[in-house]
């Protein structure tokens, strides 16, 4: 059974002291990897953190993606696999495991909103 709850901790506590991201981010983060670690549980071949391969995640991402009724947002996948990211980059960098399986793994395209410009009436008004 994968055991993600000491790892979680000390990657919260990771997030809070050492990269000063704010509440709303961890709060995010702790959640996102929580739901990853739910849908790992379901996979008989993963065991361990250390079991997770690139093609777990790759799945993972695709689930995300879901059908068009079901689909999380593209910034929202973002934020998903950036969590996963960092959670396996700090494993890693805390020689929890050998190799990051989600090292050069490419995060869905956001698409950037620019502001409307306003017209000269409107400035005008």
């Amino acid at each position: 059974m994968l055991d993600g709850k000491v790892n979680l901790e000390a990657f919260i506590g990771y997030l809070t002291a050492e990269r000063h991201f704010s509440n709303h981010t961890i709060s995010a983060y702790r959640n996102d990897i929580t739901q990853f670690h739910r849908w790992l549980q379901l996979r008989p071949q993963v065991r361990t953190w250390g079991d997770v391969q690139r093609t777990d995640v790759q799945d993972y991402l695709l689930h995300l993606k879901g059908s068009e009724e079901r689909a999380y947002a593209p910034a929202t996948q973002a934020r998903k696999i950036a969590a996963i990211k960092s959670f396996f980059h700090f494993l890693t960098a805390d020689e929890q495991l050998a190799q990051d399986p989600t090292t050069d793994l490419v995060s869905p395209r956001v698409q950037k909103y620019w502001p409307k410009a306003i017209t000269i009436q409107q400035v005008n008004v």
